[in-house]
């Protein structure tokens, strides 16, 4: 027996025919219009399913860090993906983006890596966020934070007082912890840069205190 599916014009296509070809006699089935609509129904259901799953490699690469994030694992993606695809794929997941911005804080080596390679391609938005988790990061590796490259991160911006998510404790303790940090430096390589350091954070004090009218 052969089975023939007749595809419908334009015009008959309120109904397809599945014509079984046997004996003489044997009679035609047809699958009616609301049985076509159940049908178109049933594909258009496995179609979008598919379309949904779907990922580009870009995409793919960038789902293999969701579960468990790190410095590695940015910086693999950064070489596959290259920086400005990398930082956007961080930059549209709050989760991820938190999960940088708090390694940039804790002055881990990797991360401040990550922070110098995605600083180059980084707008207004996420410029500001990689200044912010640098400048905090002065407190928990204040060797680490002045060795970066000033173009990227300069001295000054890491030293002085925050412009954007003061921590919960405010500028004047986080002055104090930073001054505190970085008093403790005790590298000779490190003295000229320890010293302007010092400085910059003297002239945050002085204009926290003038705001405040101290």
């Amino acid at each position: 027996m052969h089975n023939t599916l007749l595809v419908p014009t334009p015009r008959t296509a309120h109904r397809v025919s599945w014509r079984f070809r046997g004996r003489r006699g044997t009679p035609t089935r047809w699958v009616h219009e609301r049985d076509m609509r159940d049908l178109i129904k049933g594909l258009l259901v496995v179609l979008l399913v598919g379309i949904a799953g779907y990922q580009t490699p870009a995409e793919s690469a960038e789902r293999k860090t969701s579960k468990a994030i790190t410095a590695a694992g940015v910086l693999e993606l950064i070489e596959k993906n290259g920086r400005r695809p990398a930082l956007q794929l961080l930059w549209d997941d709050n989760n991820k983006w938190d999960t940088v911005w708090n390694g940039i804080v804790s002055g881990d080596a990797e991360w401040l890596r990550v922070a110098v390679k995605l600083r180059p391609v980084s707008d207004a938005g996420s410029s500001e966020m990689l200044h912010s988790a640098v400048s905090l990061a002065l407190v928990n590796a204040p060797e680490r934070v002045l060795s970066l490259p000033e173009d990227l991160f300069p001295l000054g911006a890491s030293c002085y007082y925050l412009q954007f998510d003061v921590p919960e404790y405010g500028n004047i303790e986080l002055l104090n912890r930073k001054e505190k940090a970085v008093r403790n430096l005790n590298n000779p390589a490190m003295q000229d840069k320890k010293a302007k350091c010092l400085a910059k954070i003297k002239e945050a004090f002085e204009e926290i205190k003038a705001m405040e009218g101290r």
